[in-house]
């Protein structure tokens, strides 16, 4: 049976200190195909942001993209509190995973051509970031698992393995003369 998720990976040789992928975002299909009108894809760095709760856009890259705003939201980012313009995009990100109908905020603070990936998107599946051997490995997939990832349990389990190990050697060695 095939598995039901889309999912990719970034690793690297060193321990990265901004998780950032490469993506393709686009006018929202759903608003196009209404429209009746083309827009072109463009590829963007999105940089995976834990700390932001929505994900944004460049001004620049919107104005870039022509993208028009299909509402305005009151954000408040770094302190500073302004009014965003709110599009509606699809992202195209690696492997295939695609997030759709995206409402998107445009940020004052970030590079031109960037999108910030947000905890909107991030908890839509299973984002894991790992740094074994100086190296870091950071996963994404779309849904979420059906299981979670818990290190406590994890931990606690192999304790429990190591205490009855340790008991039976201790009765074992009890029984030798």
């Amino acid at each position: 049976m095939p598995l039901n998720y889309k999912a990719f990976s970034i690793n690297a040789d060193i321990l990265l200190p901004v998780i950032m992928t490469k993506a393709r975002i686009r006018l929202a299909q759903s608003i196009a195909s209404t429209l009746k009108i083309t827009h072109k894809d463009s590829e963007v760095d999105a940089i995976w942001d834990t700390g932001a709760t929505n994900t944004s856009i460049s001004q620049h890259l919107a104005k870039q993209l022509s993208l028009k705003p299909i509402s305005k939201i009151e954000v408040i980012s770094a302190g500073t509190k302004y009014i965003s313009n709110v599009y509606k995009i699809d992202i195209l990100l690696p492997q295939g995973v695609a997030v759709k109908d995206v409402r998107i905020t445009e940020a004052l603070s970030i590079a031109e051509s960037q999108i910030l990936i947000g905890m909107d998107i991030i908890t839509l599946g299973d984002f894991s970031i790992t740094n074994c051997g100086g190296k870091t490995c950071c996963s994404f997939r779309i849904p979420p698992d059906t299981k979670h990832i818990d290190y406590v349990k994890d931990w606690e389990k192999s304790q429990e393995r190591y205490k009855k190990r340790r008991s039976i050697r201790k009765r074992i060695n009890k029984k030798r003369p």
